[in-house]
């Protein structure tokens, strides 16, 4: 039976991400930090623990144990906002909360001002982006399906095999780009199958890293994520174009049209 989640935010959830922007903002150069929360006896009702990291906070979601009595996950960070009006910049302090109820709160707060909740969301309002993806898995949560086509998949693998071979030094033309062309899947579930399996991306120095976060992300988080990592599509024609000729990058261009024309019909 599914779970039903809470239509509202629970007020501990808004209180929890103004204590914590406040703090992030009174603490020049704080670190990115991953947020665990659990019942106790801290503020609030809850203790909250910070496990920080200088590297990718998406990344560090998967590694962060979530017991049970996890109430909820979130991320917590710093960066630089910019004025829309007078191009100016300043610090600001962002939070991102994810109940394991399923509401989520997001907010920040700038150098002048006080923290703003500009978010509050309850069930079948979740933000999506790897971040607020990340948050959701990590508490065991489905996240919104997928956006895209799975065979946007299959070209930007089908571009970067072909960019690995141009660069490597293999002739490429018409019928060796054909022989490049990976599966087309049936859907997103068959395609992240694929990659926790350790198939599609095989050979990528990081392909056990992948086949475990395949593994961990559901059906619409694994769609996003695994488009962001691959190469940008528009760049890898470019370097296609400068390791081969632009008759090769026409060859590419029009294979890719009619994968994605057949998507489209």
């Amino acid at each position: 039976m599914s779970r039903r989640c809470r239509p509202a935010v629970p007020p501990v959830l808004i209180a929890l991400a103004t204590d914590l922007l406040d703090a992030q903002w009174s603490a020049p150069g704080a670190t990115p930090a991953v947020v665990v929360v659990r019942p106790g006896s801290g503020a609030h009702g809850v203790d909250v623990e910070l496990h920080t990291t200088r590297d990718d906070l998406a990344a560090l979601l998967p590694e962060v144990p979530v017991p049970r009595d996890v109430t909820a996950v979130g991320v917590l960070a710093t960066g630089t906002g910019h004025h829309l009006d007078d191009g100016r910049s300043e610090r600001v302090a962002v939070v991102h909360l994810c109940h394991r109820d399923g509401a989520t709160v997001s907010g920040w707060r700038p150098d002048e001002g006080r923290p703003t909740i500009d978010r509050v969301g309850g069930c079948g309002a979740a933000a999506t982006g790897r971040l607020p993806d990340g948050c959701r898995r990590a508490l065991g949560l489905s996240t919104a399906p997928p956006a895209s086509p799975v065979e946007l998949l299959t070209a930007a693998v089908w571009l970067d095999r072909a960019v690995e071979a141009a660069l490597a030094g293999t002739p490429l033309d018409g019928s060796g780009l054909d022989e490049l062309r990976p599966p087309t899947f049936a859907g997103w579930s068959a395609a992240r199958r694929a990659v926790a399996e350790g198939g599609l991306l095989a050979g990528d120095p990081a392909t056990r890293r992948h086949a475990a976060l395949a593994a961990w992300h559901d059906e619409g988080s694994f769609s996003r994520w695994v488009l962001e990592i691959l190469p940008d599509p528009a760049e890898a024609l470019d370097l296609l174009t400068d390791a081969t000729s632009p008759a090769v990058r026409r060859a590419m261009l029009a294979r890719l049209v009619g994968l994605l024309e057949n998507t489209a019909g």
